[in-house]
């Protein structure tokens, strides 16, 4: 160690929220002749949450240390960095109570994070993830390595829900997604149709729209997608219906390496468009089992025609507010 201190890189992993999950650190130092030191850890916890895995790392990073040892923590968690840096004062402040008096989640993980930190000398980084910093994305592999070897199943293996794995989902849902667009650049509308147990007689519909002044029918595609994740729990299975290949193709080849080249094109010169909701997409199905299609069934066509008709009306309701 010098007097640069250690550099820890944390992150978390969890199949299912709550579900299976795994937490990994890579802690790194000099060893004073200038060579590089790496020391890694991971481990798992059978029912958790993926927020509570990323403080798991944090304090197993810091109890790796020295008490008045200098340490940067780096994390892709920003529930992480901001807990720690600014909502934990007010917290402690307050009884670990939020603003509007519910108790703090993970409170037992945030004060021992607390008093571990207070021993030692912690900076808080946040660093983009999965993108081109190969610590953070070793640290994103071990917790993940940890969560699948806990489940039974294999790293890196992409499932999608089968009859062995059903009893640990909440349920099934089907969310079929619409847009429409006035001219290049809007009015456009998005439309929802959210049906909960599709398969069985008497199925639960959720009809949602909304619109944007300026907008395209492939960003109202993908806010619509978004509204239907949002809507389903971290353990639920949920298809995702459109016939917009932009957005299959999007979640199903092209996403991961967009991110991979840090949200650029394959040239590596432009920004990926509409990067912000790809990335939305992305975070949220890491805790939900999401599968994107764009071919119908005879029994889809009900439903798609009428997120297609709620997406023309959110549209006319936008051009009639607009001045």
């Amino acid at each position: 160690m010098t007097k640069d201190g250690f550099i820890a890189y944390t992150d978390g992993s969890c199949i299912g929220n709550p579900g299976v999950g795994g937490w990994a650190v890579v802690l790194l130092w000099n060893d004073g002749d200038g060579n590089l030191e790496k020391r890694e850890a991971n481990g798992h916890e059978p029912r958790t949450t993926n927020n509570r895995m990323e403080l798991k790392a944090a304090i197993e990073a810091l109890s790796m240390i020295p008490e008045s040892s200098k340490i940067h923590v780096c994390t892709d968690s920003t529930y992480l960095r901001m807990g720690i840096t600014h909502w934990i004062h007010n917290w402690r402040n307050n009884g670990w109570r939020t603003k509007t008096g519910n108790p703090v989640k993970n409170k037992d993980m945030w004060v021992e994070l607390d008093e571990l930190r207070g021993l030692r000398r912690v900076t808080w980084k946040w660093v983009k993830g999965h993108a081109s910093n190969k610590w953070n994305n070793r640290a994103d592999e071990l917790a993940r390595e940890a969560s699948d070897s806990a489940s039974g199943r294999r790293h890196g293996e992409n499932q999608s829900p089968t009859a062995h794995s059903q009893p640990q989902l909440e349920t099934d849902y089907v969310g079929y997604v619409s847009a429409s667009c006035k001219g290049g650049q809007g009015p456009g509308g998005w439309g929802l149709v959210l049906v909960k147990d599709a398969g069985k007689a008497n199925p639960v519909v959720l009809h949602e729209r909304g619109g944007e002044a300026l907008s395209s029918s492939n960003r109202m595609t993908l806010v619509a997608a978004v509204e239907a994740l949002s809507k389903v729990s971290g353990n639920a299975s949920i298809t995702i219906l459109s016939n917009n290949t932009y957005i299959t193709n999007g979640m199903n080849s092209w996403v991961h390496n967009w991110k991979r080249n840090g949200w650029k094109s394959g040239s590596g010169r432009s920004p990926i468009k509409n990067v912000d909701l790809w990335k939305q997409l992305l975070e949220l199905t890491r805790e939900r089992h999401v599968r994107w299609r764009s071919d119908m069934s005879n029994s889809d066509r009900k439903w798609v025609a009428e997120a297609a008709n709620l997406a023309r009306q959110a549209v006319s309701e936008v051009r009639d507010q607009c001045p």
